[in-house]
């Protein structure tokens, strides 16, 4: 049996807790963290679009269909009134650094056009 089989196995079947989770960033995502220039690059499957959170109106936010987990600025979240989980989350960089967010928001609904998506996101100062 496959190791991640047996882990499957035992994660669901509540044998197994997860303590720490170990998140590993694109570069295009390290870069925004660790407040650095990057090249500017083309990735296909990245793109800008308008979104809705709460009282909050963004014309130009970042989607990344490729993404493992979807990031939030602490200063957007300051401006929300959903409450901020905290989170054993680490987040390891495309420079191998890791970094533990401020904390999580979960299911927060995002307003894409006429439809609300529940996401979750994990905070951190970029």
């Amino acid at each position: 049996m496959p190791a991640y089989t047996k882990f499957l196995k035992e994660f669901l079947s509540n044998k197994r807790k997860l303590e720490d989770e170990l998140i590993t960033l694109p570069y295009q995502a390290s870069a925004l963290v660790q407040r650095t220039m990057s090249k500017k690059q083309r990735e296909p499957r990245s793109f800008t679009m308008p979104v809705k959170i709460g009282d909050l109106e963004l014309k130009d936010a970042l989607a990344n269909l490729g993404a493992s987990v979807n990031l939030m600025t602490l200063s957007i979240a300051k401006h929300l009134k959903f409450p901020l989980h905290p989170t054993r989350k680490m987040i390891k960089l495309a420079d191998d650094t890791v970094r533990v967010p401020y904390g999580e928001f979960k299911d927060i609904p995002i307003q894409v056009g006429h439809v609300f998506v529940p996401f979750d996101f994990a905070v951190m100062d970029m």
